[in-house]
């Protein structure tokens, strides 16, 4: 998840924006394996936990975008 960030960053040369990224990188990214591994090994405990971490990282990046973007817009 980390390495995808930075490539997306790195080409697009928005370094500003990384700074809310971060609870993409954690509580998405593992809740995102979790959520994988639930699915493919027909379990329901990592999937139900993969789904909750998904939905708290989501939930908090789109809260820090809000923030930063609304706050500490340098235009």
């Amino acid at each position: 998840m980390l390495g995808l960030i930075l490539f997306c960053q790195y080409e697009k040369g928005n370094w500003e924006d990384l700074i809310y990224m971060w609870p993409l990188i954690f509580p998405f990214g593992p809740g995102l394996g979790q959520l994988v591994y639930g699915a493919v090994k027909d379990r329901k405990d990592p999937f139900e936990r993969g789904k909750n971490l998904v939905l708290i990282g989501t939930g908090t990046f789109i809260l820090c975008l809000i923030l930063f973007k609304l706050f500490f817009n340098k235009s």
